[in-house]
């Protein structure tokens, strides 16, 4: 009957129940493998979908110990050819609930090594920090836990450097480079569309001279055409290419040159 529904309208799959719950949250919670993989088949938008307490399909399946739909889910992620489909993958996989964690820190907190090595062998951010500024490595729950995140690089929060947030950066100081880029691009916001149109012609000008004076050779030298290539005698097909200065001006100008 599940079935029947989408099959009408897809955007069911979307709709949201108590606590923000959507019917793939609710496979996703059950472990119903096979309605959760006909949910994404048919709205693979619905994967971006989260509950009251920002919490994904993903996360609801970790916290209710469901391997096997965190397994489909993930191996959805991996193999949908949407556009858009690598950054989608990277921000689900990373995306924090109400309290900032991602699904690499509950997977440590639960000491889920299989669930953790499944995270662990895609696109995870192993330096990310919930609202206590803890990393997964911060609230690993055993010695076993710890020592497969360190395998796989995992740093503490002493080590990792927090990202430059927005009022940071309005407080670093502008480099020289900066200061270009940006009188460029302020320029460039300033210029009317008659003043680009006017700068296109003139450089289309510009181009189409320089083209013109690149075939043809210089003016001391015989020219021809398509008319002369294929109705000249052989004396003028000959001739092209040959200077037109006589021999004489030519000697006559190179002691010119040689008495400067």
């Amino acid at each position: 009957m599940v079935l029947r529904f989408i099959d009408i309208n897809k955007e069911l799959v979307r709709i949201k129940g108590r606590e923000g719950l959507t019917p793939l949250h609710l496979a996703s919670q059950n472990g119903e493998i096979d309605l959760l993989a006909n949910f994404l088949l048919v709205c693979p938008n619905s994967i971006q979908d989260v509950t009251m307490r920002s919490e994904t399909a993903l996360h609801i399946a970790v916290k209710n110990n469901q391997y096997e739909a965190l397994h489909v889910l993930v191996g959805w992620l991996k193999t949908t050819r949407q556009r858009g489909a690598r950054e989608r993958e990277k921000l689900i996989l990373n995306c924090k609930d109400e309290t900032g964690n991602t699904i690499l820190h509950i997977c440590a907190l639960n000491n889920d090594s299989k669930m953790l090595r499944l995270l662990l062998e895609n696109k995870i951010n192993l330096k990310a920090k919930n609202l206590e500024n803890s990393t997964a490595l911060d609230i690993a729950g055993s010695a076993e836990i710890k020592g497969i995140l360190l395998s796989f690089g995992a740093k503490p929060s002493s080590k990792v450097m927090d990202a430059l947030t927005l009022e940071d950066k309005l407080r670093s100081n502008v480099t020289f480079i900066e200061k270009i880029l940006i009188h460029i691009l302020r320029i460039r916001k300033d210029i009317s569309e008659e003043q680009r149109n006017a700068f296109l012609i003139v450089a289309t000008l510009i181009a189409t001279a320089t083209y013109q004076s690149a075939l043809s050779p210089p003016g001391g030298v015989y020219q021809g055409n398509a008319e002369d290539n294929n109705n000249a005698t052989n004396t003028t097909s000959k001739e092209i290419g040959k200077s037109v200065i006589s021999q004489g001006d030519l000697r006559s100008m190179g002691r010119i040159g040689k008495s400067k």
